[in-house]
């Protein structure tokens, strides 16, 4: 574990606040709901709970069914890193999601793209976007009590001439049913 050298008081309601910049680092927002551990020696450990990432092993076979029927790479994501990837291209399994994609989500909105449109968005961290190629994105999120939690895609670069309809369906039937496994 690595100290941050910051030291703060519990408030007479049981409170601490975590500092703005640890936030900011951590990509901590308000309404983040934060899992609280303890270990044997006293210590209190926060860590982001993510409701997709509990579902990993779940979340792992319906990627390999989405990418199966559909031929496709199939991604699913909690709000900041991939959860379970299923396709022939390079594993993306805890690659960290693109800023671009994080404020898709936020905006609740589903996106069909094809590389060169100008609604196209890297889905990982820029820092890692050279080592995955796709020329084609579906992408829907996961809504769960209108908070998002994560999101399903559907991605490509083998040559597919155009996504359909019909695989935009496929996403967003994937986003809504995990949306069903965690309300």
């Amino acid at each position: 574990m690595k100290a941050t050298g910051v030291v703060r008081s519990v408030d007479s309601l049981g409170r601490i606040v975590i500092p703005k910049e640890l936030r900011r680092v951590m990509k901590i927002r308000e309404g983040d709901p934060m899992e609280i551990y303890t270990e044997t020696d006293g210590e209190v450990v926060l860590k982001k709970y993510s409701p997709v990432g509990e579902m990993a092993d779940f979340a792992k076979q319906f990627a390999k069914a989405l990418s199966k029927s559909s031929g496709m790479n199939a991604v699913i994501t909690d709000t900041e890193k991939v959860v379970a990837y299923a396709g022939k291209d390079k594993d993306m399994k805890d690659t960290p999601i693109s800023e671009q994609l994080y404020n898709l989500m936020e905006e609740r909105k589903a996106l069909k793209a094809s590389k060169g449109e100008k609604n196209f968005i890297p889905v990982i961290d820029k820092n890692e976007d050279d080592k995955y190629d796709y020329d084609h994105e579906i992408i829907s999120p996961i809504l769960a009590d209108s908070e998002v939690i994560g999101s399903v895609m559907l991605l490509t670069g083998e040559g597919k001439a155009k996504v359909t309809d019909a695989e935009l369906k496929m996403v967003a039937c994937g986003a809504y049913f995990f949306s069903l496994q965690v309300g």
